[in-house]
């Protein structure tokens, strides 16, 4: 099984407000996050959502069909969001876990289909979308890595493990570099 958890519990502060809400080509950056997703949960994938104590977007997420599950600390980083993924799956050796972030308006779903398959291919134990020499999100690990995701503290998210084992770590190449382009602050002119 391969587990997609969808990060959106983010606090958004160099954005100035919830990002998540924030529209690109009239939908919604959870939205965006959530439409290329739920054509890979077909049985081999599934799919759970981190969001926010009090967070809007839960509501629409789970109308989706994609069940929510609540970080109550995002403020202790990204690693509390990786925790709260994990801890509410049941551990199987030999399951997936993909991380994917709410604010990369133009990774394609295609493009995470194929990133997925590869990986499964490569036989390695971590994967991450790269473009040049450049690591980003979807970031994938097998389940030999769960107590180090675990362990993460703070701000750090799981591409640390990229350069703690790089002898395991598989690239998969985007073709433009917009795909990993994260939101982080409001476009100009907004």
């Amino acid at each position: 099984m391969t587990w997609l958890f969808l990060l959106l519990a983010g606090r958004s502060v160099r954005f100035g407000s919830d990002k998540l809400l924030y529209q690109v080509e009239g939908i919604p950056l959870w939205r965006r996050t959530v439409n290329r997703i739920l054509p890979l949960c077909d049985g081999t994938c599934s799919a759970v959502a981190v969001v926010s104590h009090g967070s809007p977007v839960a509501a629409g997420v789970s109308a989706c069909g994609i069940r929510c599950v609540e970080n109550p600390t995002p403020e202790d980083g990204i690693s509390s969001s990786v925790r709260c993924a994990l801890l509410a799956t049941d551990f199987k050796a030999g399951d997936d876990y993909c991380f994917l972030v709410g604010d990369q308006p133009y990774m394609r779903g295609e493009t995470v289909r194929e990133f997925l398959a590869a990986f499964r291919r490569s036989g390695k134990g971590i994967g991450s979308v790269s473009y040049g020499d450049v690591a980003g999100n979807p970031c994938i690990f097998s389940s030999v890595y769960r107590d180090d995701l675990l362990q993460l503290r703070g701000d750090q998210g799981g591409k640390c493990l990229l350069h703690r084992y790089p002898r395991d770590v598989f690239l998969y190449p985007v073709p433009r570099p917009e795909e990993l382009t994260d939101l982080d602050i409001p476009p100009a002119g907004c």
